[in-house]
């Protein structure tokens, strides 16, 4: 028997089993934030579970990661997060999610550039706090876990639909 699973693969099969393996330079990615789950319980957030992290009670932050070929930032702040949680005024729950599911997640909270924080107090119907994208200097870190820790929650800067009242002939 062959040890390949792409070789013992029908070959009308193996294409899509290829395309759907991580990218390799995404692998070491991957394995720090596992890494970082099992040894700090960080929380691994996905599309499948990502309601249950927003509501949950207290602080919270998510960190958005990209594939480190293109954006080696992702790097710096999965080493520069478990420091930075040291400085934090209040305990904060931590997720994060791997490049493929934050590009899933990425539009639920505006992020538009990675890797990103994203700031939250679950327990209501609005999470959103704050997000900081791209990496910053220490002092913005550190500023925006105070202020987040006070800040009221929002609605994340999405882009969103107008609701109108039933009834209504208003436009706006």
């Amino acid at each position: 028997m062959n040890d390949d699973p792409v070789s013992d693969t029908p070959p009308e099969l193996q294409m899509f089993q290829q395309v759907l393996q991580p990218a390799e330079s995404t692998m070491p990615l991957l394995q720090r934030i596992e890494q970082l789950v099992a040894e700090r319980g960080f929380i691994r957030v996905d599309p499948g579970n990502v309601a249950e992290f927003d509501n949950a009670e207290g602080n919270s932050v998510l960190l958005l990661t990209a594939d480190p070929r293109n954006n080696p930032e992702s790097w710096d702040l999965l080493v520069i997060l478990p420091e930075l949680l040291k400085c934090s005024p209040t305990p904060l729950q931590v997720g994060v999610a791997d490049p493929v599911a934050s590009a899933k997640l990425a539009v639920r909270y505006g992020v538009r550039r990675y890797p990103a924080l994203v700031f939250q107090r679950g327990g209501d119907a609005q999470t959103y706090v704050d997000a900081l994208e791209g990496l910053c200097d220490w002092d913005v870190y550190r500023q925006t876990l105070v202020d987040a820790s006070q800040k009221p929650v929002s609605r994340a800067p999405t882009v969103g639909i107008a609701v109108v009242t039933a009834g209504s002939t208003a436009c706006h």
